[in-house]
């Protein structure tokens, strides 16, 4: 990539040699830095270490956003101000990282168990050359539509798409998350013959994201030509490409869990195919749709490409349920879900179109996103287990609030590994 970096960025229509070595720092930053620091996170939250998760993000944003605004401060803004402070927070955050490790496991691995890991070696290779053609095939569909737009479109479009790209990959960037919360347990219950609570946490987890999705899709959806308006004149060509595109997220949701779940079943193939069909949908229909509806052509061929994945995997994943996952997701549940979704953006369309102004498109997306939430829970989105965790949540907040003991006990001495107690138990609680 450096290499190619080196070559592409001075040349042609882009012409920044200015960004070579600012590229390439970011390039190496990534690859010895931080890259690094998401293979720790799978460690992490092998454990459910989600409270050194938290304080290992929370301190990369806080650095990022400290030295980013001390560079732009004390001299020009540019972009090697952002590089540095970017390889900053991703250093910080690394060390952080590696103070937690130790906590769940030693840095100093003894020769039995590194006998041990070398003879797993070849089944953990078999399962990632099975997963990583899906992996491969998703990236190309993420990035295929500008490439489709650019000779397809004009540059003003193209730059409109990017932007609708933007919020649309903050709303899958949240659902990476759900794999450190969820896989764990997927595992723990398959290994221990839960069959009820395997599916019954991967049906809920379906539920949720879907849920939480939505309520994102409806009021950005709704308030689409706000939003884009934020941006700038002219960006609002790519409006109903917004509405659209917000779509894809819960199908997006709804597919990460599938995958997640096919992996717990050692099928890893099953996803590579269904995302090598997403990959030929995403370019077949988009070149397609570009040319016959514009740029919400591109977003229509996405949104169509997930739903057939999602498709795809789920009559894979059918084959290794019990039941119908009806048996948690009642019908009246999910019309709830699919209601709110309407009404939400029918609220949030009605004050954006009715209002001029960025106070106006706030509005907006608050009055979507309540009344989105309103009818979810009139309508009977929630069902009795999800009120008695909720209760739960709260009985446990109020017990830290008072000091009082947590509910799984305090730590207690160091036991194998050098592993704490209470550390140590989170591997095997259920959720």
């Amino acid at each position: 990539v450096s290499g190619a970096l080196w070559f592409l960025l001075p040349a042609g229509s882009i012409d920044r040699p200015s960004l070579v070595w600012p590229a390439i720092a970011m390039v190496a930053g990534y690859a010895l830095i931080d890259k690094v620091g998401w293979n720790t996170d799978v460690v992490l939250a092998a454990f459910r270490a989600g409270q050194e998760l938290f304080w290992v993000r929370l301190v990369q944003a806080i650095v990022m956003l400290v030295v980013a605004i001390a560079l732009g401060v004390l001299r020009d803004p540019g972009v090697w101000g952002l590089v540095v402070a970017t390889i900053a927070a991703w250093s910080a955050a690394l060390v952080v990282r590696l103070v937690y490790l130790r906590r769940f496991a030693r840095l100093r691995v003894p020769r039995a168990d590194l006998h041990e890991g070398a003879g797993a070696l070849p089944g953990y290779l078999r399962f990632g050359l099975r997963a990583g053609g899906g992996s491969f095939a998703n990236t190309l569909s993420d990035t295929a539509p500008v490439w489709i737009l650019a000779p397809l479109a004009p540059v003003a479009v193209v730059g409109a798409w990017s932007r609708v790209e933007l919020l649309t990959a903050r709303l899958t960037e949240g659902l990476v998350r759900v794999a450190e919360m969820l896989f764990p347990t997927l595992v723990e219950r398959r290994e221990d013959g839960d069959t009820e609570g395997y599916e019954r946490v991967l049906i809920d987890t379906v539920r949720y994201v879907v849920g939480g999705t939505l309520l994102v899709a409806a009021s950005l959806g709704g308030a689409r030509f706000g939003v884009m308006d934020v941006f700038g004149p002219g960006f609002d060509v790519a409006a109903g490409t917004l509405a659209v595109i917000m779509l894809a997220g819960p199908l997006h949701a709804i597919s990460i869990v599938q995958q997640l779940a096919l992996y717990s079943v050692d099928r890893p193939l099953a996803t590579t195919v269904a995302a090598v069909v997403r990959m030929i949908l995403v370019v077949v229909l988009g070149i397609v749709f570009v040319l016959m509806l514009g740029v919400v052509g591109i977003a229509v061929a996405v949104v169509i490409a997930l739903a057939i994945s999602a498709i795809v995997q789920g009559r894979e994943l059918r084959r290794e349920l019990s039941g119908s996952f009806m048996r948690f997701w009642p019908v009246r549940a999910l019309a709830a879900a699919v209601l709110a979704y309407g009404g939400g953006f029918a609220v949030a369309w009605f004050v954006d179109h009715n209002a001029d102004g960025h106070l106006a498109t706030l509005l907006a997306l608050v009055a979507g996103s309540f009344t989105y939430l309103a009818l979810y829970f009139v309508a009977g989105g929630t069902l009795p287990r999800d009120r008695e965790r909720v209760g739960k949540g709260l009985e446990r907040l109020r017990r830290m609030r008072s000091g009082g003991p947590p509910e799984n006990g305090a730590p207690g001495s160091n036991t194998h590994r050098g592993v704490g107690a209470a550390d140590g138990k989170r591997a095997t609680l259920p959720t």
